[in-house]
């Protein structure tokens, strides 16, 4: 009964922990590398030799997230170009008209989220008063999309999609939609350039460090051992875990550029875009009032 006792109190603690911002000069830079998609001639101009077409086949459930901007990238959003059509194994056995009702429950729990999650309240009052106006039925579409992929922003229609096939959990939906409105946010407020490798990579990284990566994620994600735990030498793993979901969503945005050129554009732009953590102002962890606390705070600063 003691050790349980002991545990429980253990438990809330190790939950709420704070990733150690130190950790962003501590990164090593001996990444593996991957083919070149860029070559530098006699002249010290750069010029494209290969184009990394994207894989479909390739680790799907990486792909979380991605940025509907880069040539390739509609092959992750069927809807975006055409209407979804239900396969024809669906439309026989007559189980393809439910996206209707999918659909339906999906836009019912963005409604919820964007009237009721303090995050989300935040984060669209941000860019209301940063002068982006947000409508819910022209900014937010609830689409059928590649298996593993949970949402996008497309920087062309200024649209957050959620993939309502992937996404069915309420608590899973909030994360992807605060994510993909901080690349709204980027996009209209500080006017990232979706085309630049470097601005790409920046988004990314602020996106996932102020939404994903907690304690908990980072533990299931490999990134947090039962020894870093117990040692509480986990601080560390949180910038780590950043940089790699960062590379993921940098690949599968973009065709063009290589493993080795990604990861350089990552290091170079994460230890600004790591500690930028505006609009929201902290690092959520898990299993706190941090939502909570970041909407109070966007009073003083006149976002909500």
């Amino acid at each position: 009964m003691e050790i349980w006792t002991r545990l429980k109190a253990w438990v809330p603690t190790v939950l709420a922990a704070q990733p150690d911002t130190n950790a962003v000069a501590d990164l090593h830079q001996n990444q593996p590398q991957g083919d070149a998609a860029v070559e530098v001639n006699g002249d010290g101009e750069v010029k494209e030799t290969e184009k990394r077409k994207v894989d479909l086949s390739i680790r799907p459930e990486n792909f979380t997230d991605i940025l509907v901007d880069r040539e390739g990238s509609y092959e992750y959003f069927p809807e975006r170009k055409e209407r979804y059509k239900a396969p024809v194994w669906k439309r026989f056995t007559m189980t393809g008209g439910l996206e209707g009702f999918t659909r339906a429950s999906c836009e019912k729990k963005l409604y919820k989220l964007m009237k009721e999650e303090p995050l989300i309240k935040l984060l669209i009052g941000a860019l209301e008063t940063s002068g982006c106006p947000i409508n819910i039925r022209r900014n937010f579409s609830c689409e059928v999309c590649y298996t593993g992929v949970c949402g996008g922003y497309d920087t062309e229609t200024q649209q957050i999609v959620m993939c309502m096939n992937n996404v069915k959990d309420e608590g899973r939906m909030a994360t992807i939609l605060a994510h993909e409105l901080i690349h709204m946010f980027d996009h209209c407020v500080n006017e990232t350039n979706f085309k630049s490798a470097e601005h790409l990579a920046c988004t990314e990284i602020r996106a996932i460090n102020l939404t994903s990566c907690s304690l908990i994620d980072s533990f299931f994600g490999g990134y947090v051992s039962t020894m870093d735990l117990i040692s509480k030498g986990y601080g560390k793993k949180h910038a780590i875990c950043v940089k790699d979901r960062a590379l993921n969503s940098v690949l599968a945005a973009s065709s063009n550029l290589s493993e080795e050129d990604a990861r350089r554009v990552i290091d170079k732009v994460f230890p600004h875009c790591y500690n930028d953590l505006e609009p929201i102002g902290r690092r959520l962890r898990h299993k706190t009032t941090d939502n909570e606390r970041a909407y109070k705070d966007g009073k003083h600063y006149g976002y909500v």
